[in-house]
C-alpha cells in the first residue's frame, strides 16, 4: 500500500517546490523509509511539469476537483480571478515517486511519469499526451477538464502559445453547448432541459448572451463597436460569437494589461505611452 504521493503543493515564485514542502516531504520520507529500502530507490526529480488553469470561476458544489489515488488524493482545480491570465494548479517532479512494499513486505519504491499524471489530470480519458486530440470515448464526457481550461506544460511560467491554445480549446468548447442548445431550443425543448448544464451557462456569461433558459439581472450592454453583446460596459476586450477566434478590443492599455496584445500591437493613435502619445496630443491639437 502506497503511503504518500503528489499533494496540492505548495510552491515559491518560481512555481518550483518551497522550503516547507520540500522539508515535509522529506520529513515523511524519512519517518517511512526503511533500511532495506535502498536509498538508490529514490529518485530526485529531474524535471517538472506544471498543470495550469484558464477556467472561468464555478459555484460551490460546481468546482472541478480531480481525485487520482493513491498518487493524487484530491485536487481542485484553481479557478481564474478578474484580470489573470492563468493559474498555477499543481506542480509535479519526474519522476513521481510512489512508496509500496513487494509480496515479502520489503519496502521499494515505484516511479510514475510526470507527464501521464498530468495529462490524467486534464483528461484520464486521452491516453496520448497531445492536449488537442479528442478522445472517442464516452467515458470521457463530464471528464474532459481540457475543455474547460486546464493544461499542462514543462514550461514556468506558460508560454503565451500555451495560454492562447487552453482557451481556444476552451471557447470552442462553449460554442458547441451554445450552438446545440440553440438548436434544441427550437427542435426539442425537453431534451434541451436535459442538455443544460453548468457549463451551458458558464458558457452564455462568458460570452455575454442571454437566452430563453439563461437570463442575467445585470442590463444588457452593447459594444459599441462590433454591436455583440458584453458583460457591462467596462470590459476592455471581448472574444467575438460571430467571429471566432477575433478579439474586439475596446480598450487597447486593458488588452495589453491583460496579456492578450503586445505594445507592438497597438495602432498609432491608441498608443498611451512615450513619445507617441505625445505626438498624437500635438496632432489633436
Amino acid at each position: 500500500m502506497a503511503d504518500f504521493g503528489l499533494q496540492q503543493a505548495s510552491t515559491d515564485g518560481n512555481g518550483r517546490f518551497n522550503k516547507a514542502s520540500i522539508d515535509k516531504n522529506q520529513a515523511e520520507f524519512d519517518a517511512n523509509i526503511q533500511p532495506i529500502l535502498r536509498p538508490e530507490l529514490y529518485h530526485e526529480p529531474k524535471f517538472f511539469v506544471y498543470v495550469y488553469s484558464v477556467v472561468d470561476p464555478r459555484p460551490q458544489g460546481e468546482k472541478l476537483v480531480r481525485r487520482l489515488p493513491p498518487l493524487l488524493p484530491c485536487l481542485e482545480i484553481a479557478e481564474l480571478k478578474s484580470g489573470e491570465k492563468w493559474k498555477l494548479a499543481a506542480t509535479i517532479p519526474h519522476p513521481l515517486n510512489e512508496h509500496d512494499t513487494n509480496e515479502n513486505g520489503e519496502r521499494l519504491s515505484r516511479e510514475h511519469s510526470a507527464l501521464r499524471m498530468a495529462m490524467d489530470i486534464v483528461n484520464p480519458a486521452n491516453y496520448s499526451l497531445d492536449q488537442d486530440k479528442k478522445p472517442n470515448s464516452l467515458t470521457s464526457v463530464g471528464d474532459n477538464y481540457g475543455v474547460l481550461g486546464v493544461f499542462w506544460s514543462r514550461n514556468y511560467p506558460p508560454t503565451e502559445e500555451e495560454v492562447a491554445k487552453a482557451v481556444a480549446r476552451k471557447e470552442a468548447f462553449y460554442r458547441e453547448q451554445l450552438d446545440t442548445a440553440g438548436r434544441l431550443e427550437v427542435s426539442n425543448p425537453k431534451a434541451l432541459q436535459e442538455f443544460i448544464s453548468i457549463n451551458t451557462h458558464i458558457a452564455a456569461d462568458y460570452f455575454g448572451q442571454t437566452f430563453s433558459w439563461h437570463k442575467t439581472l445585470s442590463k444588457a450592454v452593447t459594444c459599441e463597436q462590433c454591436g455583440e453583446p458584453i458583460k457591462n460596459a467596462d470590459v476592455g476586450y471581448h472574444p467575438m460569437t460571430s467571429m471566432p477566434g477575433i478579439l474586439c478590443i475596446r480598450n487597447w492599455q486593458k488588452a495589453v494589461e491583460g496579456g492578450v496584445k503586445n505594445k507592438a500591437d497597438v495602432p498609432e493613435g491608441k498608443r498611451w505611452w512615450g513619445k507617441a502619445k505625445e505626438l498624437h496630443e500635438e496632432v489633436r491639437a
